[in-house]
């Protein structure tokens, strides 16, 4: 169970409060697509799949089931983030990559998970919109 002061599941070293929480509880939004990546993440731990589904459009909206979605995330046991790259898209302001790799254990059987994502920025807030192309 995550309470105020518990560190983030995240990874950041900071209180969930401080960290993610902020923007899982709707007080804030994801100031960067890092953060809204390591938000995300820490949903997925907890199964919050209303913040995932709010976290997302484009295309990796089209399609989403978020019955199976909870299946999943709640199937898991979410063992860490590690972020590994953020950079900007080259000619976009708007359009950020995060790389990272995500560990978990399925069925006492540990597993990695690696990604580059991409997040855009549409009215001054962040949204997941799929795997990097390319």
């Amino acid at each position: 169970m995550i309470t105020p002061s518990t560190l983030c599941p995240c990874g950041s070293k900071k209180s969930y409060s401080l960290c993610c929480g902020i923007y899982i509880s709707g007080a804030k939004s994801a100031p960067t697509a890092e953060a809204l990546m390591r938000s995300r993440y820490t949903a997925y731990s907890q199964a919050n799949i209303c913040y995932i589904q709010a976290t997302m459009c484009d295309r990796a909206a089209e399609g989403y089931d978020p019955i199976e979605a909870a299946r999943w995330a709640k199937s898991l046991v979410w063992k860490g983030l590690q972020v590994l790259e953020v950079f900007p898209h080259l000619k976009d302001r708007n359009r950020a990559y995060v790389s990272f790799v995500v560990r978990y254990t399925f069925q006492d059987i540990w597993q990695e998970m690696a990604e580059v994502s991409e997040f855009k920025q549409y009215e001054g807030k962040w949204y997941y919109v799929g795997m990097k192309e390319g």
